[in-house]
């Protein structure tokens, strides 16, 4: 006898590093009670799916915006019957888990990712305008640390990072200093300061990026 499999793309977009995250899950995948883990190369985060005793299947998911995981309960026939479906973050109605086809998928994540850039950028811009007025540091740590460092990773994968050897393999670093991001090939690189209000309003504009000598910051 034949056992046939069903089997759906799934993906999620990384808190930590900002990648979109596909995979295949399939029913043989989750038979027999196992755990099904799809995790960011990064290594700082991962989805995990189960079926439930009463074969349905529960999903947790990493949320971009929140910090923390949603947990989702789906009929196996909305699991594995949709080209796409879609799972939002409660608090802010965002996209956060998407299920289907891979082309859908890789779709949909393409929308996604053009709509957390607006959403970053009018953070961005707000939390600057607020340390403007502020006598503390004048850059928020983390709140623009995130924001800048998922603007690095967007124009990474779209292809919008140059540098001198036009070779691609960059590697990025976050540092009290900022966000730097650096060619493994050549070694040029770029460093955006984090304790300065312009330097970080700028990038928060910048449609690209080249990559330059370690000492000629200039964009």
């Amino acid at each position: 006898m034949i056992l046939h499999e069903n089997k759906t793309f799934l993906a999620y977009r990384c808190p930590h590093c900002g990648t979109g995250v596909i995979g295949l899950c399939g029913t043989f995948a989750l038979g027999g009670g196992r755990l099904f883990r799809l995790r960011c190369a990064c290594g700082e985060s991962n989805m995990s799916v189960c079926e439930t005793a009463d074969h349905k299947i529960r999903l947790s998911v990493p949320c971009l915006l929140c910090r923390t995981d949603h947990h989702y309960v789906l009929s196996p026939s909305l699991f594995f019957g949709k080209e796409l479906f879609l799972l939002n973050c409660t608090y802010s109605d965002l996209d956060i888990c998407f299920i289907g086809t891979e082309e859908k998928i890789r779709a949909a994540l393409r929308e996604n990712e053009a709509t957390l850039r607006r959403m970053f950028q009018d953070a961005g811009l707000a939390a600057l305008s607020r340390a403007r007025t502020n006598t503390d540091p004048p850059l928020p740590d983390t709140e623009i640390l995130d924001i800048l460092r998922f603007l690095v990773r967007d124009l990474e994968e779209e292809g919008r990072i140059d540098c001198p050897c036009h070779n691609g393999d960059y590697e990025i670093a976050v540092s009290e200093e900022g966000i730097s991001v650096r060619c493994r090939n050549c070694g040029a690189r770029f460093l955006f300061p984090v304790d300065s209000v312009s330097a970080a309003q700028a990038f928060l504009s910048c449609d690209s990026l080249t990559l330059q000598d370690p000492d000629n910051h200039t964009p």
